[in-house]
């Protein structure tokens, strides 16, 4: 996390931490009003690199100058995080230890309802015991936050989910590349079948074995080439729309589908092209 600076007392910074992997999703008007009527001006909204969003509620961060701190947390719920920077080695040893006399869970329930009347912001927000929380009215929010996470652990979790969902969808998609080129291929070799006396009407008027072969294989590039183009060009959508709200996407995913694709559609063509001139070339004039 860089340094933060504030043009003045009435400037603040938003830290959300949705922005972290997308950009753009999110709008935020430049002028923002707190409940002790205090106005401030939007200075700049940037990622929440404060360390994982479910210890702070959900919700984003707002960086204030000490002025106009004071003057909103008057009667603000207040709540400290402690951050430990370990290194690599002691880093699972130390979580266990700690989990084995800590454990996680969720604590210290907020309970809040706003509202904005006349360009007035009115409501309210106060903590409760866990145990309280279930005699609630329906149109208060509640939001609660951990009282313990490890970055490394939950950066574990996270890719072993995203793994197997990766596998799975890379699974399925090659499966359904094969399945759409077999049907393309046994369309093609059946019409071989059905469009033999057309090819011995050619070779009769003398059109030679080369130039029937060239226009099989322009034949079968009519079927084969627009679903390979179609894909291609929604990959590149995809990217391009991705790119607009993902900073650090990682495309080489991305590249390797479409290469697959590419590949599975060539070879699909050039074998149904070869047996298909195959077929012809072994009909008896």
């Amino acid at each position: 996390l860089n340094d933060l600076h504030l043009k003045n007392d009435q400037s603040v910074i938003y830290m959300d931490s949705f922005t972290n992997i997308l950009s753009g999703m999110s709008r935020y008007e430049s002028k923002l009003q707190f409940v002790e009527g205090e106005k401030a001006q939007l200075q700049q909204v940037l990622p929440n690199y404060l360390g994982n969003f479910l210890l702070q509620y959900s919700l984003p961060t707002i960086v204030v100058s000490d002025a106009l701190y004071q003057k909103v947390t008057k009667n603000s719920i207040q709540y400290q995080i402690n951050a430990v920077n370990v290194d690599t080695k002691s880093r699972e040893k130390l979580y266990e230890a700690v989990n084995k006399q800590i454990a996680t869970e969720w604590q210290a329930p907020i309970l809040y309802k706003y509202e904005k009347n006349n360009q007035q912001l009115s409501g309210f927000a106060k903590q409760m015991p866990n145990e309280e929380v279930k005699n609630t009215q329906d149109d208060v929010t509640e939001t609660w936050r951990l009282n313990m996470n490890d970055r490394y652990a939950s950066l574990r979790y996270e890719r072993k989910i995203n793994g197997l969902t990766l596998y799975v969808s890379m699974f399925v998609a090659i499966l359904a590349l094969f399945i759409t080129g077999s049907i393309l291929m046994l369309r093609q070799l059946f019409s071989a079948v059905s469009e033999r006396q057309d090819y011995v009407t050619l070779k009769r008027m003398g059109v030679s074995s080369k130039a029937i072969t060239k226009q099989i294989y322009r034949q079968n590039s009519l079927i084969f080439f627009p679903p390979m183009v179609i894909g291609i060009l929604h990959t590149t959508f995809a990217i391009y729309l991705l790119s607009q709200f993902i900073k650090s996407p990682g495309y080489l995913l991305v590249y390797l589908s479409c290469g697959i694709l590419i590949i599975v559609y060539l070879i699909f063509y050039i074998l149904t092209s070869a047996i298909y001139a195959r077929m012809i070339r072994h009909i008896h004039f």
